[in-house]
């Protein structure tokens, strides 16, 4: 119908799996409530948008702040989760980072051309990382969402 040719998967999952409870893990911990505040907040914030439409939910999932986020909440927060002197939650947000590094570099594996365009459909948190890499790829053209979203 949309008269697209192909479709590609660009997922990676051999370094999928990561410990994002790491902070309720540990024991001992340097901080063991920055990451904790954060998520609660956080996660009461989108549990509020379980009562939008899902063109708004979209509208909302897609913003840059909301990325932000989403990326801080799956990845950078696990930096304040560590015990003295060790990086038990940078560890695990690399690992984490690294997935997001391979599925872009799956998608620049993909031949396109100055006419192509390229629709990505992926989770919130993965989405907000190929945001990221793509605004400062030489490569990509990024377009707001929010011209589609209606």
């Amino acid at each position: 119908m949309t008269g697209v040719n192909k479709i590609y998967g660009i997922d990676e999952q051999q370094t999928a799996a990561y410990n994002y409870n790491i902070g309720n893990e540990l024991e001992n911990q340097v901080d063991s409530i920055t990451s904790k505040k954060y998520n609660a907040s956080i996660l009461k914030e989108f549990m509020a948008a379980e009562n939008l439409s899902v063109l708004e939910k979209l509208k909302l999932f897609n913003r840059k702040a909301t990325f932000q986020k989403f990326i801080n909440l799956n990845a950078d927060i696990l930096t304040h989760n560590s015990t003295k002197g060790n990086f038990e939650g940078a560890d695990e947000a690399s690992k984490f980072y690294r997935r997001n590094l391979r599925i872009f570099s799956n998608l620049n594996q993909i031949p396109v051309n100055n006419d192509d365009r390229i629709f990505i459909i992926m989770g919130a948190t993965h989405s907000a990382f190929l945001d990221e890499f793509m605004q400062r790829s030489p490569k990509y053209q990024l377009v707001d969402i929010e011209n589609y979203l209606k």
